[in-house]
């Protein structure tokens, strides 16, 4: 490994590191963001409002998953797999993830607020922000399909020459 790729990989080790605190912390912070709105802090929660704010933290969980799936390929870069499968599916899940997330938050949510009964006040969650997150999940799987196509093409100059 070359001193190039040496220095690549210690980032990504410490990128990798970052990325799982940064993991922790978020959902740390979801967590009790949402215990706080179901009254876990005072004697009014209810289970009409844990079910709420389960509900609610469904796309944070996809997005938690996706910031997982990038620390996955970030810590494989840091393992000398720079186009290999491995971080050709962490950035194809990751963009999956965040698509995953942003369709949970425009229309899922709303669907299941009417299923279960409760008043929502939008059939669509419409949020141009979600909408973005939804457009770069998709343009991440793209990628991934570029990188995944880039090792089969590196293997086949590795046999040739």
């Amino acid at each position: 490994m070359d001193k190039a790729n040496r220095c690549l990989a210690r980032r990504a080790q410490r990128l990798g590191r970052g990325l799982a605190l940064a993991f922790v912390a978020l959902a740390f912070i979801v967590v009790a963001e949402r215990a706080g709105y179901a009254g876990l802090y005072r004697a009014a929660a209810t289970h009409a409002a844990w079910r709420e704010q389960l509900l609610l933290a469904l796309p944070a969980v996809a997005y938690l998953a996706a910031l997982w799936e990038l620390r996955r390929g970030v810590v494989a870069v840091g393992a000398g797999r720079l186009f290999g499968p491995s971080l050709a599916s962490a950035l194809r899940r990751v963009g999956l993830l965040l698509v995953v997330g942003a369709l949970t938050s425009l229309f899922v949510i709303p669907a299941l607020y009417r299923l279960l009964g409760s008043a929502y006040p939008r059939s669509i969650d419409f949020d141009v922000a979600t909408l973005v997150v939804a457009v770069l999940g998709l343009a991440l799987a793209f990628v991934a399909r570029l990188l995944q196509r880039a090792g089969v093409i590196e293997a086949e100059l590795d046999e040739m020459f």
